[in-house]
């Protein structure tokens, strides 16, 4: 794996057993900063060029109002179109509700997705003191990961039942290429979903 030379900020920003993540915990990314972002409004049309049919896409997100909020689409309208391209989506909620299901059944449907090709889990259980940790900070902490090509999305303040995050990150496949913090953050990602979460839904 390629290790960065900002390998000690990169264990400060996210260690083992983190902190709570800071405004200006990823400023050494030499990336695009956005202080207010929406995933849909700003990530969607970034990554949208990018996706094809071996993309695969993991989303960390809490109670989903970008899919449940009455009159904002936007976000679900990018799913229906990565699936279209391909695009394989595991997507971990902190919690969920039964509008939030609705919206991925209508996504599988609309996109015609094939069998599997997403997965939502949610936490349902307790996992290891380190797991834990993370499904805690993933309440307002959230990111999204995409491979083929790799891409990174961070938003470091995502307050709960809000469609706008502050302090958001965008590293682009350029950016993403050797960036382990894509690394790091999968594997964190794959830990909580085994040990904290159940599979809820699947296409």
């Amino acid at each position: 794996m390629h290790t960065s030379k900002n390998e000690t900020e990169l264990t400060r920003a996210y260690a083992l057993e983190p902190e709570p993540i800071y405004p200006d915990a990823f400023r050494w990314l030499d990336v695009e900063r956005l202080k207010r972002a929406r995933i849909a409004s700003n990530l969607a049309p970034r990554a949208r060029r990018h996706l094809g049919e071996k993309t695969r896409c993991y989303v960390v997100g809490y109670d989903c109002p970008n899919l449940t909020k009455r009159g904002y689409t936007e976000w679900e309208k990018f799913l229906v179109a990565a699936c279209q391209a391909g695009c394989k989506i595991s997507y971990y909620l902190g919690k969920t509700s039964e509008p939030a299901m609705q919206r991925f059944h209508r996504i599988a449907t609309e996109s015609q997705a094939r069998r599997g090709q997403i997965k939502v889990y949610v936490r349902d259980r307790e996992g290891s003191r380190i797991a834990e940790s993370y499904a805690n900070q993933w309440k307002t902490f959230h990111f999204v990961i995409f491979e083929n090509p790799r891409q990174l999305w961070i938003e470091t303040n995502h307050p709960q039942g809000k469609t706008e995050a502050y302090n958001c990150y965008y590293l682009p496949p350029a950016k993403a290429k050797n960036e382990p913090l894509l690394d790091l953050f999968k594997s964190r990602f794959q830990m909580v979903v085994q040990e904290c979460a159940g599979l809820q839904f699947q296409s």
